[in-house]
């Protein structure tokens, strides 16, 4: 009978690619030694990439994980290499913790790709950058982080119902082999339907309805039919009888979510290079490339931009503009009445107007707004406050003892004032004086980067559509696939669209979340000219 070894010598020959890459994961029943690793500089022409290994260790009882820098940032130098480990590293897999390693370069010349367009029966990929890439004919290249789609494909037939009161969406495909957890995605205008309320045929899904461009579970299945959900909020705005036009379903315009890469679903894995085939346009302005990637015969590949998963918030990350709901007195003006106590810190602030706040709302000062006079210099000059040094500016602040035209705000973070004398209101700039809206815990983010639109749950509420948020920035934080998830990103960033944008809600659900447009995303994925290769020597000690 044959005997299991209970040694095994691998190695491990990869580029490195853009992004933090995974290296290596002890399997399991096996403890393994590192024996050697280098990192070449392999670069065409002269270069100074740098490199970072390191091991994450996972405590498998928490989940918690934690890196362990074994280096950080060295140089290599043209023509030379760094050797990251020589000598022994014990690597394990046991019921209490978990060992991989990882690699993350930085080098010249890096890129984000934002589609690729792959021809099954051929294996070759045009790759479209978001930027010049400064390629060559028969460079080698290395991509990471793309993610694709394949899937069955199917055509929506005569036994198609929708229920607009459930929402509920029968769509008979005809013999298939989803099953209920699974999820598909049907294409904008896939079918047509009409209804009691007006007249004519309409199309669907639209660009703007809730099911567009979006991956929807599957409820339930028959030999022919699957069921799905494709309204965020069931009823219908239109509860009316519809029904499906007959020969109106698009063809191969459901797919049934098998994803799937030319290996995985993220491209490349295992990580490789390739070789670039073609330049399309001119050399040296060309955003475009294409490389052979192998052959998927029969499987064909959809490019996706990066997919996101939501890790966490911020408390109060979203706040309401307006609502229709809301009286719109969001802004107010100081006037006489106005004081300022500098042993205790508080302002008291007199408005000219009803400003309709509760104690325990925020307010915030514009810059500059409020001008006094103090007895420090006889009151022979004019001060302006909130200064930019001072601890209210840009700031949050509670009120309290809250009337009908007037409130206190504490406006030190230490007491008393560096000025004790008597302070003197003077004037205010009008409308200086911003309540802060209705704020929202968010416990969890659905992000669709083709269609731009982001669901927020934000827990029960009473907005309406076309009511406005703001989502603060970096407030938000996400992983997603163009680093494996590897990463965390908050959102948004102050070059987004999204930052500091009242943005109107498309939907206002009664399941406690809403839905608003913060703009489309192409990226999916990185290239970069390959300068690094990584090579490994492991041991695996069987201890089964």
């Amino acid at each position: 009978m044959a005997i299991a070894p209970v040694n095994k010598f691998i190695n491990i020959s990869v580029p490195v690619a853009p992004g933090a890459q995974k290296l290596y994961e002890v399997p399991t029943g096996t403890t393994s030694l590192l024996l050697y690793a280098q990192v070449a500089n392999v670069a065409i022409g002269v270069t100074y990439p740098t490199v970072t290994f390191w091991q994450k260790r996972e405590s498998r009882s928490t989940g918690n994980k934690r890196d362990i820098r074994v280096l950080k940032d060295v140089e290599i130098p043209p023509n030379d290499g760094v050797i990251l480990v020589d000598g022994r590293m014990v690597l394990e897999k046991t019921p209490l913790v978990l060992d991989r390693i990882y690699i993350q370069g930085t080098q010249q010349n890096v890129g984000v790709i934002t589609g690729v367009d792959y021809d099954e029966p051929t294996g070759i990929a045009t790759v479209m950058c978001g930027g010049v890439h400064k390629l060559n004919t028969g460079d080698p290249v290395t991509m990471s982080g793309i993610y694709f789609t394949c899937g069955t494909k199917y055509t929506p037939g005569n036994a198609t119902t929708y229920n607009p009161t459930t929402g509920l969406l029968v769509l008979d495909i005809g013999t298939h082999s989803l099953v209920t957890g699974q999820t598909i995605k049907i294409a904008d205008n896939a079918m047509q339907f009409t209804c009691t309320q007006g007249s004519g045929t309409h199309a669907y899904p639209r660009s703007t309805d809730f099911s567009s461009g979006r991956s929807l579970v599957i409820q339930a299945v028959t030999a022919t039919t699957v069921t799905v959900q494709v309204i965020q909020s069931p009823p219908s705005t239109n509860t009316t009888v519809h029904t499906f036009v007959q020969d109106s379903g698009v063809l191969d315009s459901v797919t049934g979510n098998n994803y799937s890469g030319i290996t995985t679903n993220l491209f490349p894995d295992p990580q490789q290079s390739y070789t670039v085939d073609e330049i399309i346009d001119n050399v040296g302005t060309s955003k475009t490339f294409s490389a052979y990637l192998g052959s998927s015969k029969g499987n064909k590949h959809t490019y996706e931009p990066a997919q996101h998963r939501f890790v966490r918030a911020r408390p109060e990350a979203v706040e309401v503009i307006s609502s229709s709901g809301h009286s719109g007195l969001d802004n107010f003006t100081a006037t006489t009445g106005t004081s300022y106590n500098p042993n205790t810190g508080v302002l008291s602030v007199t408005t000219t107007t009803a400003h309709q706040m509760s104690n325990g709302n925020r307010v915030k000062f514009a810059l500059n707004s409020f001008t006094f006079e103090c007895d420090n210099d006889n009151r022979a000059t004019q001060h302006q406050y909130p200064r930019a040094s001072d601890p209210a500016n840009g700031k949050w602040l509670e009120v309290s003892n809250v009337q009908t035209n007037s409130f206190d705000v504490q406006v030190l973070d230490l007491v008393p004032s560096t000025n004790t004398s008597t302070h003197y209101w003077m004037s205010s700039t009008g409308s200086g004086i911003t309540r802060q809206g209705t704020m929202f815990n968010v416990s969890g983010a659905d992000y669709n980067p083709s269609t731009g639109e982001i669901v927020l749950t934000i827990g029960p509420n009473s907005l309406a559509n076309g009511d406005t948020i703001q989502i603060y920035d970096n407030s938000l934080i996400f992983t997603c696939t163009m680093d494996n998830h590897y990463t965390e990103h908050p959102y948004p960033r102050p070059t987004d669209p999204a930052s500091g944008a009242a943005l109107s809600m498309a939907v206002a659900g009664t399941n406690s979340s809403i839905r608003v447009n913060v703009g489309k995303s192409y990226s999916g994925g990185y290239f970069a000219p390959v300068e690094m290769e990584f090579i490994a020597s492991i041991l695996e000690n069987s201890n089964v």
